[in-house]
């Protein structure tokens, strides 16, 4: 799906007749040509046709595997014909060494497109929670997932994506904070309604989970990584994890000791710690 809407149509039109400018069509005439050439001509024009395969091989092998996941083997059949149909591909050994190159990585991609599966996020039974520090004191509270998917592959976390639902934002420990922290001062939620997260891998070890993703507040996306634990069956994921963030990263500097002199104990902790408990289902077919 992915390599699918990143490569056009269009562009692989393109790529086919750029591929195919490089392979070794040998009509007659040229053949005839070849014989009359010397013996350096001609060695310069096998190892020209040979980079040509190679060139040609390429391209082809490319189209399948953006084709594929998408429409899977009717897709390679359907383009495989196609081409040969395009193509006056006189040299048909090779030919069908391309297309059974590009059939096994139709079939891998086949595969690994039906061992992953979809988990949507359980809004009702996840938590996040948030707790901020100062010199003396400090706050807690709470915010919501607006909407979130977990990509699970072979058992294990393969990505996923959250929306962190800003205007949910609560401080539970005094009422009137929850306006300031929705202000200018901090998340300006009226101008960024949504955060969000990108998991971009999860390595797993004896120790469990370690994820490393893209986090997005007031428009600036940080990298970020945590270990996590996790559980998954067939029909539930669960995730706990504590997450640092520095708010410094996200242009939050409102009573920072790294920005601010003579704050004493009215001075913020620049990290905010943030506790994650997260449930998820597979999602309908």
């Amino acid at each position: 799906m992915g390599l699918y809407s990143t490569f056009s149509s269009p562009f692989l039109l393109t790529l086919f007749y750029l591929s195919s400018a490089f392979l070794p069509f040998r009509s007659e005439s040229a053949s005839n040509r070849l014989r009359y050439t010397s013996k350096r001509t001609r060695s310069r024009f096998e190892a020209d046709s040979k980079k040509g395969r190679i060139w040609g091989e390429f391209g082809i092998v490319l189209m399948a595997l953006v084709y594929c996941p998408k429409n899977y083997i009717s897709a390679y059949h359907e383009f495989y014909i196609n081409l040969r149909k395009e193509i006056n591909y006189k040299t048909s050994k090779h030919m069908k060494r391309v297309g059974l190159i590009a059939l096994l990585f139709c079939i891998v991609s086949w595969a690994s497109a039906q061992s992953a599966k979809d988990y949507q996020v359980d809004k009702a039974k996840s938590a996040v929670k948030w707790e901020a520090k100062k010199v003396i004191g400090g706050h807690e509270g709470t915010i919501g997932i607006k909407e979130g998917v977990v990509r699970v592959a072979d058992g294990k976390i393969a990505g996923g994506n959250f929306v962190i639902d800003m205007p949910s934002l609560v401080c539970t420990d005094v009422a009137r904070v929850t306006g300031h922290l929705k202000n200018e001062d901090f998340f300006d939620v009226e101008k960024f309604p949504t955060a969000t997260f990108a998991i971009v891998k999860v390595d797993y070890s004896d120790k469990g989970a370690f994820v490393t993703g893209k986090l997005t507040i007031k428009g600036i996306t940080k990298d970020i990584s945590f270990p996590a634990a996790v559980s998954i069956d067939n029909t539930q994921l669960e995730a706990n994890a504590t997450v640092k963030v520095n708010r410094l990263d996200y242009d939050i500097k409102y009573r920072s000791g790294s920005f601010f002199a003579d704050l004493g104990n009215r001075a913020i902790e620049d990290e905010f710690t943030v506790h994650i408990q997260l449930v998820a289902s597979p999602s309908a077919p």
